[in-house]
C-alpha cells in the first residue's frame, strides 16, 4: 500500500497476459443510425451485453456487423494475468490479497 492509497504491484511481467477494455461507441452509433425508424432501440448498456451473442447453430454472431466494429481501447489495461497468477481485473476486490474494502479502479504502467 502506497501513501497515496494506491497499491504497488511489482514483479517480472515477462510471461503475462494483459487485457484491454472494449470501446462500443462506433458499433452502437452505427446500430442507432441503421435503426432510426425503430421506435424502441436498445440502450448502450443493453447493446454492450447482446452484441457478443453467438448463434451455435449458424456459427455466427447474431449482431455480426456490429461486433466487428467493437474496438479495443489500446492505451488502457483492464486485466492482468501473470504466469502463476494472480489474475486481477478492474472492479475486482483486493480483499483476497489482504487489502480490505479495496477494489481495482485501474492499472497504470
Amino acid at each position: 500500500m502506497q501513501d497515496d492509497g494506491n497499491v504497488l504491484w511489482e514483479g517480472n511481467f515477462k510471461y503475462c497476459r494483459f487485457g484491454m477494455p472494449n470501446d462500443y461507441t462506433k458499433a452502437y452509433n452505427q446500430y442507432v443510425n441503421d435503426n432510426k425508424h425503430v421506435q424502441s432501440l436498445m440502450s448502450f448498456n443493453q447493446f454492450k451485453d447482446v452484441v457478443h451473442e453467438y448463434d451455435d447453430e449458424t456459427h455466427q454472431y447474431i449482431y455480426d456487423k456490429y461486433v466487428r466494429m467493437v474496438e479495443s481501447i489500446k492505451d488502457k489495461i483492464s486485466m492482468i494475468d501473470p504466469s502463476g497468477g494472480p489474475y486481477i481485473s478492474v472492479g475486482m476486490s483486493l480483499s483476497p490479497f489482504g487489502f480490505k474494502d479495496l477494489k481495482v479502479k485501474d492499472f497504470e504502467n
